[in-house]
């Protein structure tokens, strides 16, 4: 057994077992159950809790020149839903997760891709003509980095949903 918490939690037991051998029937059920409330009383004392934060980015008309970091996280976190809607396809999507660069491509590759991908969807809307990107569930573990970069665009729809636990 390598896994060290499962070594605790066998000298957990052997320690009830041989608390129980001393007190015999003396020490009950009830007796037991407070004492394995005060043992993990003191174990959620130790373990530092992780804070779940919602975030999003909800804006209209939006105008890129250049490049414009959408999402810039320094903790853990996943990407729930990122929705850009425009008349051009003349932008690119740069992703960097825990220091790597997952993702470099402009909306036209990204079309390409899309069929055959549950995390990309790229397409021209039929009724109105015009295009959509849709990103999710990209999670990372130490930072997050999305960056837009256009010569000039503007996005009818910015819309983003992340989670950060901090």
């Amino acid at each position: 057994m390598s896994d060290p918490r499962k070594r605790v939690a066998e000298r957990i037991i052997k320690r009830f077992e041989d608390i129980a051998s001393i007190f015999g029937r003396e020490l009950d059920l009830v007796d037991l159950e407070e004492f394995a409330h005060r043992i993990g009383d003191r174990i959620a004392r130790r373990i530092p809790l992780e804070r779940l934060v919602t975030r999003t980015i909800d804006r209209d008309n939006v105008l890129i020149r250049g490049s414009e970091d959408l999402i810039d996280s320094r903790v853990r976190g996943r990407l729930r839903e990122l929705v850009l809607k425009s008349p051009s396809t003349d932008f690119r999507v740069t992703i960097m997760r825990d220091g790597r660069r997952i993702l470099d491509r402009s909306f036209t590759e990204l079309m390409e891709i899309s069929p055959y991908s549950d995390t990309i969807d790229a397409f021209q809307e039929p009724e109105s003509g015009v295009y959509i990107l849709k990103l999710s569930n990209i999670s990372w573990l130490s930072d997050f980095l999305l960056t837009i970069t256009a010569t000039e665009v503007t996005f009818n729809k910015v819309f983003i949903i992340w989670n950060e636990y901090a």
